[in-house]
């Protein structure tokens, strides 16, 4: 059966994007429990403003649901290694509750990397649909970045630990000031990191802003309009 802990904690600094400001993250922890014993754990993270279910909608999802086996339909005892059901399932259970569909595969697939006595990524590598692409045991470090101004010292301590990525929150100010940051970082970075653009919708005209900010150092844009 699933269990479900909840959890909320602050933000050691308010992140604000376009669609509102957040100074908490709110949900819960999933642990999926058989026969007493704790063998597979997930977490429920909603986000509406990130396109997810709200924390009220999740919340009341969660109310409902008993354990697995009756929540997600055609996920029997005989079926609990057949990962690839699982999303279908999932997907059928709760189509309007993303990140609670996160939340219980991936205690699932906790379950099922136990079982086989493997971790999380080589349990996703080759027993599912990323089974091509082999698995990462070292997964690249990132930092993000949502202040008015970038930090010298902290953008070199990151670079020192392992950072090889930093996502910068731009939008919701004057598009000047997000190319000084981005200026700034990529100053900063000089070529031993890349750069990703997190515009939360922002922007009017992501193409309009993209020419004026420059490609240069630039990984990828994310939530362009």
């Amino acid at each position: 059966m699933f269990e479900f802990a909840p959890f909320a904690f602050p933000l050691r600094s308010p992140l604000i994007t376009a669609r509102g400001r957040l100074t908490e993250r709110r949900g819960w922890l999933v642990r999926l429990v058989e026969q007493g014993i704790v063998v597979g754990l997930g977490e429920v993270t909603p986000l509406s403003s990130a396109g997810t279910e709200s924390w009220a909608r999740a919340a009341e999802a969660i109310s409902r649901l008993e354990d697995a086996e009756g929540v997600v339909v055609g996920l029997g005892e005989e079926e609990v290694d057949a990962p690839w059901t699982w999303a279908q399932a999932l997907e059928a259970a709760l189509p309007e509750c993303s990140a609670l569909r996160f939340g219980l595969e991936a205690a699932l697939w906790n379950r099922l990397a136990r079982v086989r006595g493997t971790s999380m990524a080589e349990a996703l590598a080759f027993l599912g649909p990323l089974g091509e692409l082999g698995s990462v045991e070292e997964p690249p470090v990132s930092g993000c970045l949502v202040g008015t101004s970038i930090v010298s010292d902290w953008v070199e301590q990151q670079l020192n630990s392992g950072t090889t990525l930093f996502k910068l929150k731009v939008g919701g100010r004057l598009l000047d000031e997000d190319r000084r940051r981005l200026d700034e970082l990529r100053r900063l970075t000089a070529g031993r990191a890349v750069i990703r653009l997190d515009a939360n919708g922002a922007w009017s005209s992501g193409q309009e802003a993209l020419e004026r900010l420059g490609a240069l150092g630039l990984d990828g844009v994310g939530s362009l309009e």
